[in-house]
């Protein structure tokens, strides 16, 4: 598994070259963080073995000192009355000893690894997070910007609708004012008709009343 401390220098690179890709940079964002992920889950799986290694070595250093005890106990008991017997005990106690200096140490190393992959975990959990609301942000204002023109180009396209329907309705006035043209004239000449009986008439019936009139005259 590659060290922790580069993943994020590699997510990170990966990210700011994103912005001068051709390729689809949704795409290459999802696979750097699937990366990530991942490498985030081996790190913990490590995390928990080596915690795993520290029991084991607490465990081993419990029945160490328990041992020292013991050798310790049978020392005392057999330096009076078996001077060999307490010699070889005392040489146990010895190897007991550097058993326990080396776990120790041995521990020691282990938990400062520990607490130092742990630390880098909390880091690289976080910027994980930082980076997936970043990735989701980006999709929205790509979203966005789609929709954006989308929207002009469904204006552009409602403009060309608007013109045929201006273009249409142009026409059909045209078509109703020549027709509300043709009825006024119709109109007229009926009416200039109307008039020129009703001229007529009186014409008539002046002319008969001049001819009644000099008819009265003559008689």
């Amino acid at each position: 598994m590659r060290p922790v401390s580069r993943i994020m220098a590699t997510i990170t690179a990966q990210f700011d070259q994103l912005v001068n890709q051709i390729e689809n940079h949704e795409a290459v964002a999802e696979a750097s963080l699937r990366q990530l992920r991942q490498d985030i889950s081996g790190a913990r799986v490590q995390y928990k073995m080596m915690q795993k290694d520290i029991e084991s070595l607490v465990s081993q250093q419990q029945r160490l000192e328990k041992d020292l005890s013991t050798w310790q106990a049978r020392a005392v008991q057999y330096s009076e009355t078996d001077k060999e017997k307490a010699l070889h005990c005392m040489r146990k106690i010895k190897l007991v000893e550097k058993d326990l200096e080396q776990l120790a140490e041995r521990q020691s190393q282990l938990e400062e690894a520990a607490d130092k992959l742990q630390s880098q975990l909390t880091r690289v959990e976080s910027q994980y997070k930082d980076l997936s609301a970043k990735l989701q942000a980006f999709r929205g204002r790509d979203k966005a910007a789609a929709m954006a023109t989308s929207a002009m180009e469904q204006a552009d396209y409602t403009d060309s609708i608007d013109d045929v329907f201006n273009r249409w309705d142009r026409k059909i006035l045209y078509k109703e004012v020549s027709t509300d043209f043709d009825s006024d004239q119709i109109v007229d000449e009926i009416e200039q008709e109307f008039k020129t009986e009703e001229e007529l008439k009186d014409l008539e019936m002046s002319l008969r009343q001049l001819v009644d009139a000099k008819t009265t005259d003559s008689n």
